[in-house]
């Protein structure tokens, strides 16, 4: 039974290892401050003149909006602040936008700073798929769900020893 709680220490260790390591990098990426370049999509990314787009930005700011402009858009919109440094906002395609024309969209932060860009292609009567929202993905990487998930592992795998241990003990 040793080997089967060495297995189980181990592969405790390791997805704290993983998951720890993974909550650096996230830190790393933007200084620890919640700041940096954002990632910016546009959705759907072959909308037809006059459609819609859906913009959403993660990270890059940590304030309450996002201005998004575009010579493809027919103005500039707001991008709203949902939870985590992810900023949400529909933008409407000009209808004088042209066929086959692709069209870059910049944001930047309320007060300046940081910003990020997408583009998108206008397609007469595309809309490069199913306005199905966002999925739940808007949620970003956060400290504490990272921390929580760890203390998972680690309890998970302090069960399976303890279990372990006790059922040898009594001779299972």
């Amino acid at each position: 039974m040793g080997a089967v709680v060495r297995r189980c220490v181990g592969v405790a260790l390791l997805g704290v290892v993983a998951v720890g390591g993974s909550a650096v990098g996230a830190a790393a990426e933007d200084g620890g401050r919640g700041e940096g370049r954002g990632t910016l999509s546009v959705s759907p990314r072959f909308p037809a003149p006059g459609g819609e787009v859906t913009l959403v930005q993660r990270g890059g700011c940590r304030e309450r909006s996002v201005v998004a402009s575009s010579e493809g858009f027919v103005r500039s919109v707001t991008l709203r602040d949902k939870g985590g440094s992810n900023f949400v906002g529909t933008a409407r395609v000009s209808p004088r936008a042209r066929v086959g024309e692709t069209y870059h969209v910049r944001t930047r932060c309320e007060r300046g700073g940081s910003s990020a860009e997408a583009s998108f292609t206008v397609r007469r009567g595309a809309t490069g798929g199913s306005d199905a929202g966002e999925g739940g993905s808007i949620a970003g990487v956060n400290g504490m769900g990272i921390a929580g998930g760890a203390a998972l592992l680690v309890a998970g795998g302090a069960a399976t020893v303890l279990i372990t241990r006790k059922r040898n003990r009594n001779g299972a």
